[in-house]
């Protein structure tokens, strides 16, 4: 969701929002069958188009093994070896480009461990994310997994001044998801009603 507010004389330019999730939730321990992954998701939340090439990276924790990594979005190319894909060209306001890797559970894995991944190019900063995950017999309950709110100027830089009224406010809320009996993936329950408090001065336009 974004909230944005009257337009100013600052260029427009493009901004990463990235987010690493583990699908499912925790990882079964010695879990070979590849089924297990991390989604790397970037968004752009800025107000004007990515342009040029997009690297998105991701560092695995020592404990899991890479299976295979394919990409979602404009023409692209990813190597198992660096994690990485480079897609020839960023999207459009509010559009997202998508990394899927499938890992192995290497025997003896510790019971906590966190993901990392970056993007960079299209014109904006780079971003990173990281993303914690459990190795777990139990199965994966309903719950909200990430949680976040980021107010921005109109150059796309994170507004930090108390007080102010941001440009843009990015709110996104994740549920834990899992792997249905066909490995598709699936959020664990749904949500029956979101409500949202505005400070006063925010307009909203979805």
């Amino acid at each position: 969701m974004s909230l944005a507010g009257a337009s100013s004389a600052c260029a427009a330019s493009p901004r990463w929002a990235l987010a690493a999730v583990a699908v499912p939730r925790s990882f079964a321990p010695d879990d070979s069958s590849g089924d297990d992954q991390f989604v790397v998701e970037a968004v752009n939340v800025g107000n004007a188009s990515a342009e040029g090439a997009v690297t998105i990276t991701d560092k695995l924790p020592a404990g899991l093994a890479a299976v295979s990594i394919e990409g979602e979005g404009a023409g692209h190319s990813c190597t198992l070896v660096s994690l990485t894909c480079v897609f020839s060209d960023g999207p459009r306001p509010t559009g997202r480009l998508v990394v899927v890797i499938h890992v192995d559970v290497r025997p003896g894995a510790p019971a906590s461990l966190v993901d990392e991944a970056s993007v960079s190019g299209g014109g904006a900063g780079e971003v990173s994310a990281s993303e914690p995950v459990q190795i777990s017999a139990m199965p994966v309950g309903f719950g909200i997994e990430r949680f976040s709110m980021v107010g921005a100027n109109e150059d796309g830089s994170v507004d930090s001044q108390a007080g102010s009224h941001p440009y843009e406010l990015t709110a996104e809320v994740g549920l834990n998801q899992t792997l249905d009996s066909e490995t598709k993936i699936t959020s664990v329950g749904s949500i029956k009603d979101l409500r949202f408090e505005l400070p006063p001065g925010l307009t909203l336009n979805p």
